[in-house]
């Protein structure tokens, strides 16, 4: 069994006349996501909330890697569970990944030099579109949560949706073919049969740009 990893990120999102953007950062040319544009997190500590629930303590860590990261303080209490991440049982190194969702603290941006090369408010539809480029790699995660905010006119509605429904879970189920990613509630993941009109939970990745499709799942 692969080690599992406990770690934590938050979307912050900002209002705007147009709809709302997220504070994306692109990570430095090291650790296991170099180079790529993520949201602020990473793994839980030792020293977060030793002994409390894992959620718990992703709250915490959650808050802490933030304020790391960009210099934004955040109260961990106040952090909207988004969703729930754990790659395939094959991959090496797994991370448990709790994200959150929180409306940006008033402050200046302060990257840390040694976690973030850059960064940039964007909205979820223009970061979709400059990953169709060279210069914006995002991870299946990453880009998923993306798609899933842009179906939001405000991040107000995308707030009160999680809050509503709580956080998804996207426990990978395997990758039947190259280029694809299938998650619970997809009728490949649950062992069907592929259908035309079956439940769908997934990512296509074989060509630029990327596809997520979620339809018939609750």
């Amino acid at each position: 069994m692969s080690e599992v990893a406990l770690a934590a990120t938050v979307v912050l999102g900002r209002e705007r006349d147009a709809g709302f953007e997220v504070l994306m950062m692109q990570r430095t040319q090291r650790g296991a996501f170099a180079g790529a544009w993520a949201f602020p997190g990473g793994r839980v500590d030792d020293t977060d909330a030793p002994g409390r629930p894992r959620h718990e303590r992703a709250r915490v860590a959650a808050a802490r890697e933030v304020f790391e990261e960009v210099g934004l303080r955040l109260d961990a209490d106040a952090l909207v569970p988004l969703s729930r991440w754990m790659p395939p049982a094959r991959i090496p190194r797994r991370f448990d990944t709790d994200f959150f969702l929180a409306k940006a603290a008033d402050g200046e941006i302060v990257a840390s030099a040694d976690e973030v090369a850059a960064w940039r408010w964007i909205s979820p539809t223009d970061a979709i579109a400059a990953h169709a480029g060279d210069d914006f790699e995002l991870h299946p995660p990453t880009f998923v949560t993306l798609a899933r905010l842009a179906e939001f006119r405000t991040f107000d509605a995308a707030l009160q949706h999680s809050l509503a429904d709580g956080p998804a879970e996207f426990l990978t189920q395997g990758i039947p073919t190259d280029g694809l990613l299938v998650w619970e509630g997809d009728e490949l993941a649950d062992g069907d049969v592929e259908t035309e009109h079956g439940p769908r939970n997934r990512l296509l990745t074989d060509a630029v740009p990327w596809r997520y499709v979620h339809r018939g799942v609750g």
